[in-house]
């Protein structure tokens, strides 16, 4: 058993068996009283995906249908999931709303919205659950939209839960129009971690993404981090982390049962070595140190330059045009680091960007990679 600080708490929490898994459903089945997350106006509105992935040349353009998303789904009628418990038994349905701020809200921990995610987000290994943090980020951009957007295309959780505050905005209203069931987690920002002030700004959320991992399991996802198909044949995995350049791994997309041994042993890392004034240490040179141990190796999945950043890809390659036609066909999705990129990224911008930045955000959006008219 471990004992560490979660915020102000004292939390005890015991290391998870480590037993063979094996999936008894598909991750769509679920039980007749979970609400079932249906994208039908997300392929009606957006187009289904039918981008070509052997030709990369890009040599004819495209006439992609216009998607407008302006102010079109604000105040606008939309379902919003309801969750109530009583006697531990649990009961979910829909209502209408037509405010995009009127979502499910709940505790962190709530046994109520854990009961839900274990009977009704799947039966494999890592839950069909989809996590973001949300702190003093204000209104939604569209890279963050593009981020959801790929989740519901390629994953259909069964729930996604933003941890924080909740955005707000033209993007924020359309994803909240066309899915449903998001949960927000209220919850107050870490401060310390193991009695230690938390310094550098990306800690507090380095730390959130652990927990929230242990809670509830699932997907979580930075805000600039997208996927570009889908990712069940990764699900059965007890943890799953990408590798990228110079050795490290990538923590902008995470995938857990619930938990997890290795977050357990993630998280005492910052118990006995962690290093304030650097901003990624902890957070992914630590769990490389980990997975290198033999007695680790089967608790986590290392998927090789396939989630975080492409093989031979820096950071600021994706922006380049000379890297257009790169074949991303074999990853599952990439850290987009938006903040590198000086050029604004909306829906109408992304027509004619001609590099692997633009190439997915149109795979993402208008449902081809190529350039448009």
């Amino acid at each position: 058993m471990r004992r560490y600080l979660r915020g102000s708490m004292d939390i005890d929490i015991t290391y998870a068996e480590d037993i063979p898994f094996q999936s008894k459903s598909n991750r769509n089945e679920i039980p007749e009283t979970c609400v079932a997350v249906n994208t039908d106006e997300v392929d009606k509105f957006f187009g289904k995906v039918k981008s070509n992935m052997v030709v990369w040349s890009f040599q004819e353009k495209i006439d992609c249908q216009i998607h407008d998303i302006g102010d079109n789904f604000t105040n606008k009628k939309r379902r919003r999931m309801n969750l109530q418990c009583s006697s531990g038994i649990f009961e979910a349905s829909y209502s209408a709303t037509f405010a995009s701020s009127d979502i499910l809200t709940s505790e962190n921990g709530n046994p109520c919205l854990n009961s839900y995610i274990r009977a009704c987000c799947g039966s494999n290994r890592i839950p069909n659950v989809a996590h973001y943090v949300w702190y003093k980020r204000g209104e939604m951009s569209f890279i963050a939209f593009l981020s959801m957007l790929s989740v519901v295309r390629f994953v259909r959780p069964c729930v996604i839960l933003i941890h924080g505050e909740l955005p707000y905005g033209r993007y924020w209203d359309a994803i909240t129009y066309f899915y449903p069931n998001f949960v927000h987690i209220k919850r107050d920002i870490p401060t310390h971690v193991f009695g230690t002030k938390l310094t550098h700004t990306s800690h507090p959320s380095d730390i959130m993404r652990i927990e929230t991992l242990i809670e509830y399991g699932g997907i979580y996802l930075d805000m600039d981090m997208v996927l570009v198909r889908s990712i069940d044949s990764l699900i059965n995995f007890p943890f799953v982390l990408s590798s990228q350049k110079f050795g490290i791994f990538g923590s902008a997309f995470i995938m857990s049962e619930i938990n997890a041994t290795f977050l357990h042993l993630w998280m005492n890392e910052y118990r006995i070595d962690y290093r304030p004034n650097s901003n990624i240490y902890n957070a992914m040179f630590a769990t490389r140190k980990l997975a290198k141990k033999k007695e680790h190796k089967h608790l986590i999945h290392v998927e090789p330059f396939t989630i975080s950043r492409p093989y031979g890809m820096s950071r600021y390659s994706i922006y380049n045009s000379t890297k257009a036609t790169y074949n991303w066909s074999h990853i599952y999705g990439i850290h987009t680091f938006i903040r590198i990129f000086p050029r604004t990224s909306n829906e109408t911008t992304i027509k004619t960007m001609n590099n692997t930045f633009g190439s997915i955000c149109r795979h993402i959006f208008y449902g081809d990679k190529e350039l448009c008219l």
